[in-house]
């Protein structure tokens, strides 16, 4: 069932009213990265400190399908908690749950081929990019049945895989595997399809599979370069519309490698910082993060003010900023029979060249996601490897005076599953982990709370 286009445009309407009525909180997480600037830090959030975070459980879990998960994560916006899967549907559930230990969608919003994104949330309506070269912007307060469809869809030139939309101000961003830069407005445009406010490219053989960043008039977005005999990055930045149809970078930056899987800049203390995987078919450069400043060199190609030293394996993930700290996901360890799993780095003390101040560890190798900080604690998604388990690290955002650091705990989702590296997503005394349980066969958002 489906309403009328005039149904559901009104619906619309009435929850933009609601929305401007009623402002979000502080502790929301309505999109990857938690704002437009994707610092994956919500220090609003004080619920979970270093002394309690032992007796962290896992409060319910949401069936999002069979075999579907991801390395797109759940967001939370309000009451409402919003997650997308392989089988190209949106699912939004209660964030308190139903009362049983499994729960089914509240409903579901579907697209015609797979998502691999976290979608975004705001004024009432739930954005989120597929496969099938469209964004889709569903009311976020469904449409009365169990399926629903979107409001209005806006039109890419290739499919959105990794790049999960930005909403900042009253615009969408996202890119697709073709190197175009979209951006749609949020309200639409009273037709069923959109085009483009403005777009954006990169150069050949370049991809966008990054999710863009968008702070102090500018979009920052990573690129993967693949060819015969190079697979690199770079960033990207372009002004955040020029007042034509298509907008011409600012500047550039080489990140010696691709962007990984879920990843995106991360804009914080003047700065935006990057990562890259390993470099193929060139030589590999030990250097993988790096820090520019947000407003470029004055060149057409910049060079960083600050590199971060986590490996030449890189990172596969997106950055997380607190304060004056950066933290990093990495499978680099200072100790060769530990795997690290999280570095802290000081960005305003460790100068050029930066090397941790302290490094989270595990004993067994897994998928990693990018870390993300509440004020005291900084938490990681794990993935099976020499075990079997998937669920979620919990370290004190401030190390343990030594350099390496075991995790405070860590909660299991499933004794037996997997984990693709979903982006966390911390908001409202929740801590949400999409994973499958390979026991029941069963895709989930592994809700974790305080008892």
């Amino acid at each position: 069932m489906s309403f009328p286009r005039a149904h559901r445009l009104a619906a619309a309407l009435g929850a933009l009213a609601v929305a401007a009525a009623v402002p979000a909180l502080a502790a929301d997480w309505p999109q990857f990265g938690q704002t437009p600037k994707h610092a994956n830090s919500n220090p609003s959030e004080r619920s979970f400190t270093p002394e309690n975070v032992g007796s962290l459980v896992v409060k319910w879990n949401a069936n999002m399908g069979s075999n579907v998960n991801t390395e797109g994560g759940a967001v939370i916006a309000g009451q409402r908690m919003f997650v997308a899967g392989f089988d190209g549907r949106i699912s939004a559930f209660d964030l308190d749950g139903c009362g049983a230990d499994v729960c089914d969608p509240l409903w579901q919003g579907r697209t015609d081929n797979d998502i691999t994104t976290t979608p975004a949330v705001k004024d009432g309506v739930v954005v989120v990019s597929s496969a099938d070269r469209f964004i889709h912007v569903f009311d976020a307060n469904g449409c009365g049945a169990g399926t629903c469809d979107a409001l209005w869809r806006g039109r890419l030139k290739q499919g959105a895989i990794d790049s999960s939309p930005t909403i900042a101000g009253g615009f969408i961003y996202v890119g697709d595997l073709a190197g175009n830069l979209f951006v749609f407005a949020l309200a639409g445009c009273g037709q069923d399809v959109c085009d483009p406010v403005w777009t954006a490219h990169a150069g050949p053989h370049e991809a966008f599979n990054s999710t863009p960043a968008v702070w102090g008039g500018s979009v920052y977005i990573q690129t993967s370069y693949s060819t015969d005999f190079d697979i690199t990055g770079r960033l990207l930045v372009f002004p955040d519309g020029c007042g034509q149809s298509t907008c011409p970078a600012s500047w550039t930056a080489d990140l010696g490698g691709q962007a990984g899987k879920a990843s995106g800049p991360v804009v914080a203390q003047g700065r935006v910082f990057a990562g890259s995987s390993r470099r193929f078919g060139k030589p590999n450069k030990r250097d993988h993060v790096f820090a520019f400043d947000t407003s470029g060199c004055g060149q057409a190609v910049c060079e960083p003010i600050q590199t971060f030293d986590v490996g030449p394996e890189g990172i596969d993930t997106t950055l997380a900023v607190a304060g004056t700290t950066l933290y990093a996901s990495t499978n680099t360890s200072p100790d060769p029979n530990t795997v690290g799993v999280v570095m802290a780095f000081d960005i305003e003390r460790c100068g050029l060249r930066c090397a941790p101040m302290w490094t989270g560890i595990n004993f067994t190798e897994g998928f990693l996601s990018a870390p993300v900080v509440t004020r005291d604690v900084v938490f990681v998604g794990k993935g099976p490897a020499l075990e079997v388990d998937s669920g979620v690290f919990a370290f004190d955002a401030n190390g343990c005076g030594q350099e390496l650091c075991r995790a405070l705990k860590l909660v299991r989702a499933s004794e037996s599953g997997n984990y693709l590296g979903a982006p966390l997503a911390i908001a409202r005394d929740r801590i949400v982990f999409v994973n499958n349980d390979n026991d029941l066969n069963r895709s989930q958002v592994t809700v974790i709370g305080l008892p």
